[in-house]
């Protein structure tokens, strides 16, 4: 059951891993009730199948948005009556995309169900709540990362990225331009490989030219800043979320009202232009790595990284300085490369 201001506006019900309803009151359209009921739906009980009317195509594309896909037709629906029903699954890289919450958050689906839209018993947050509880996550200080507003935030990025990771056959242009106005800022000829994660979007910032290969994470509490012309190797993640180190505070807790609170803060990462970061390297919070640096494969970079720099190892310390001497201009021109 989903609420506004104390009043239902929405609800939805499934049995094994099959939608059998999904119901949203005209005048909640738009808030992002529906969408949220379905996330919660695919991420807490595993619906991976629906039956949706063939003549009522805005359902139908509601749920294709969502990642599924028509797998077959019935003339008739299940009381026999001359309603054609299409029968649809979550394709394969939806499926993926939708039940994965960020690696390294304290959310997880056999997690307690947080307080936010589409949860049962909880209230729809206003988008005056979702503003302040996104400040406070993106400013340093201590939050509620259970906060109604920003699990919002989280399942319509979960479903914003299976819709990115389903569309493989589009063209990365095409793909990207999915992404401009959920994240940050999207700079041009800018791609994402498919299994991107975010934990919200909107404080993921990618500039011009850069390329991120398969599996990346961004768990982006705080601002994720990328420059220009930065590459990044598959399965990295860039992490800004950090816990209490006492486990009675980092355990979630419960309020008189029996309300769910996770204690966290999060520090900005920001990845300056010209950076190459090898493959499954991790970008603690509050980390800078300094322009035209190179980041070996399997490095934890809990520190700053000075520009142009080689460093790698765990935790990743600079090796040496990067020079003219590492050039390969000569090596190209001799194999008639350039």
């Amino acid at each position: 059951m989903a609420w506004q201001d104390g009043v239902a506006v929405g609800f939805a019900g499934a049995q094994d891993s099959h939608l059998e309803m999904l119901f949203v009151d005209d005048a909640a359209r738009g808030d992002g009730v529906g969408g949220a009921l379905l996330a919660h739906a695919v991420m807490r009980w595993g619906v991976r199948t629906l039956d949706v009317n063939e003549q009522n195509p805005l359902a139908a594309g509601f749920y294709e948005r969502a990642g599924f896909v028509v797998v077959g037709r019935s003339p008739v629906d299940g009381a026999g009556r001359p309603f054609p029903l299409l029968h649809m699954r979550l394709g394969l890289a939806g499926e993926a995309g939708v039940p994965g919450t960020a690696g390294g958050s304290t959310r997880s689906p056999a997690s307690p169900p947080a307080q936010g839209a589409g949860l049962p018993g909880s209230p729809v947050p206003s988008r005056k709540a979702a503003a302040r509880a996104a400040s406070a996550s993106a400013g340093g200080a201590w939050f509620d990362s259970a906060d109604p507003a920003l699990m919002r935030d989280h399942i319509r990025a979960c479903e914003v990225m299976a819709r990115f990771n389903a569309q493989q056959g589009m063209l990365d242009a095409d793909r990207m331009k999915m992404l401009h106005g959920f994240l940050g800022a999207v700079g041009e000829g800018s791609s994402l490989s498919t299994g991107a994660q975010v934990d919200y979007g909107y404080n993921l910032f990618l500039g011009r030219n850069c390329f991120f290969n398969f599996n990346c994470t961004f768990l982006d509490g705080a601002p994720i800043t990328f420059g220009d012309d930065v590459g990044v190797g598959p399965g990295c993640s860039f992490v800004t979320p950090l816990h209490p180190l006492l486990a009675r505070e980092r355990a979630r807790c419960e309020d008189a009202g029996g309300t769910g609170h996770v204690w966290e803060r999060s520090l900005p990462i920001t990845v300056e232009s010209g950076v190459w970061i090898a493959a499954n390297v991790t970008v603690n919070a509050g980390v800078t790595i300094g322009e035209g640096a190179v980041i070996g494969s399997g490095s934890v970079v809990t520190r700053d990284i000075p520009p142009r720099t080689l460093a790698y190892g765990n935790p990743c310390r600079p090796v040496r300085a990067i020079t003219e001497a590492d050039s390969v201009a000569d090596a190209l021109a001799e194999a008639g490369l350039v």
